[in-house]
């Protein structure tokens, strides 16, 4: 079983805009997991490592959902080879206003000889791997049009999307997703559920929308 993502949507919708920057004490407290690692594995384990030489750790968080961090790490550090196990795939556990959130390694840049940068997208947008090719939620509430969305969603394998997700937003609207991802049918299109039934995506770690 992989990743169980839990996506929170609320009724009332937050627009938000935050860049933060981790404190050294909490540099000291990120871990790094293996790109299929479980739920599981994640609660019970310090996975491949626990980070010793972060440079440097920002988090970004915008309206919308766009939630990433940009990392920096030191190399030719004397025994340390962690940074071998930061590459692209890879999960992050970052500690982030004091809450442990998931991070998935998107982008890895090593040409610079004293130190490794990337930046990891929230685990939530693991959901951009599931697509929509016809869907069709008519005058339903927000729970069931996440439902139909869920339900309906695929991988280039034909794969069914095994996320689930729940609402509390009872309004009724329609909207129709064609060629969409997960992500586009959430919150990055005009038709997108949060502009047509409102809501604000919750990170909660493993991301269910309330």
């Amino acid at each position: 079983m992989g990743l169980f993502i839990n996506l929170f949507f609320l009724g009332v919708l937050l627009l938000y805009e935050h860049k933060y920057k981790e404190v050294k004490t909490m540099l000291n407290n990120i871990r790094v997991y293996d790109a299929f690692a479980t739920e599981e594995l994640i609660e019970k384990s310090n996975g491949l490592c626990i980070l010793s030489n972060v440079l440097r750790c920002e988090a970004t968080q915008r309206a919308g959902g766009e939630f990433y961090i940009e990392l920096e790490y030191a190399l030719n550090i004397k025994d340390d080879i962690n940074y071998s196990y930061l590459v692209v795939g890879n999960i992050i556990e970052c500690p982030i206003q004091f809450e442990l959130e998931l991070f998935r390694i998107t982008d890895v840049d090593r040409t610079d000889n004293s130190k490794i940068s990337l930046v990891a997208e929230h685990i939530l947008f693991d959901l951009d791997n599931f697509f929509l090719e016809d869907v069709r939620a008519v005058n339903e509430t927000g729970s069931q049009a996440l439902n139909i969305i869920f339900d309906n969603a695929v991988n280039d394998k034909n794969e069914v999307n095994p996320y689930h997700c729940t609402s509390d937003i009872e309004d009724i609207s329609t909207a129709y997703y064609i060629r969409k991802n997960l992500i586009e049918s959430l919150i990055e299109t005009d038709n997108c559920f949060i502009e047509t039934w409102g809501g604000n995506i919750v990170y909660n770690r493993f991301i269910s929308l309330y």
